[in-house]
């Protein structure tokens, strides 16, 4: 009877470890946001306040050679973490079906993004890329909100030093 009870109980402690290591990990993966396609279409899409945001990230592979021979290719943003390379074309915001202006100065240096977030703050959205790896790691931050798009910050993750922040204003002319 005892053996019959340590088996059981060893069962449920299983079950439960189980159980957390799942909630863990999806945890862990809402954290980490969506994963970025190497090549076609990512869409991040957020309902927050009555507000329906999309974004879509358009990419393509370009060949910069294999592991053990890599070949960096010329005048591409490559960051050398990936093979192939994934080259950011263009990105698309909407929200609430309306679609937003995109400077291109916003994505196109972008090269190996890895993962694509999106969350609300007080003034509108931000969304978070992470791409590379190692020392060619980095983070983008993009501030917008139903109007425009106000602020890219692009950081070194390993260092974790703002690299860049491009602010974009609306320029508004007179009669």
């Amino acid at each position: 009877m005892n053996n019959v009870r340590r088996r059981r109980d060893a069962f449920r402690w299983f079950h439960r470890w189980a159980f957390l290591l799942s909630v863990t990990a999806s945890l862990a993966a809402a954290q980490q946001g969506t994963h970025v396609a190497s090549s076609g279409d990512t869409v991040v899409a957020l309902n927050s306040e009555g507000s329906k945001v999309r974004v879509t990230i358009s990419t393509h592979e370009v060949k910069n050679g294999t592991p053990s021979r890599p070949v960096a290719p010329k005048h591409s943003s490559c960051t050398m973490s990936r093979m192939p390379c994934s080259v950011v074309d263009g990105m698309t915001v909407s929200v609430n079906a309306e679609a937003l202006f995109i400077p291109r100065s916003v994505f196109c240096d972008l090269a190996d993004v890895g993962a694509a977030s999106l969350h609300t703050t007080g003034k509108g959205w931000v969304l978070t890329l992470t791409g590379g790896d190692a020392s060619e790691s980095y983070g983008v931050t993009i501030e917008f909100d139903a109007t425009a798009v106000h602020r890219r910050t692009l950081t070194a993750a390993e260092a974790g030093q703002k690299l860049q922040e491009t602010n974009y204003y609306r320029v508004v002319l007179g009669d």
